[in-house]
């Protein structure tokens, strides 16, 4: 199946901020599994992980899919590349956008999570996978 249109590299704008996006290379999101397990090691080995933690791995997830972040001041845009900040730094500035913006990267990831959904077959059946924000709500 080719790639649709709205899964290739895509721009999120608000305000004076612009996001690009896309599906995240398995590189890129191995990496930021590991980092995210190694923060959570400390945390009990069973299934009452702290809200935090859940919350943490949901803006993790959020992260991979982020290439770039332009900030535009005014008289200057600050162009700041995922690739080059560690994931500590990737989840601070991911906190920071707004509310649109985070809106628009999960109804990316969502129509990402449909298109890969037709790859994951089990004895002739799909396998459905559902991640959403109400994954993550008490």
């Amino acid at each position: 199946m080719p790639l649709p249109a709205q899964l290739k590299t895509t721009e999120i704008v608000a305000d004076n901020i612009k996001i690009t996006v896309t599906i995240p290379p398995l590189s890129r999101d191995n990496s930021i599994n590991i980092e995210s397990k190694k923060k959570l090691a400390p945390l009990p080995d069973n299934d009452d992980l702290p809200k935090e933690a859940v919350g943490e791995l949901y803006i993790n997830e959020l992260t991979k899919y982020i290439e770039k972040v332009d900030i535009n001041n005014g008289s200057n845009i600050v162009s700041i590349t995922f690739d080059e900040l560690n994931l500590a730094q990737k989840t601070q500035l991911v906190e920071k956008l707004p509310l649109t913006i985070n809106t628009k990267l999960i109804e990316f990831i969502n129509n990402a999570k449909l298109f890969e959904k037709g790859y994951f077959i089990n004895n002739g059946k799909e396998v459905d996978i559902n991640i959403d924000p109400s994954l993550f709500t008490v």
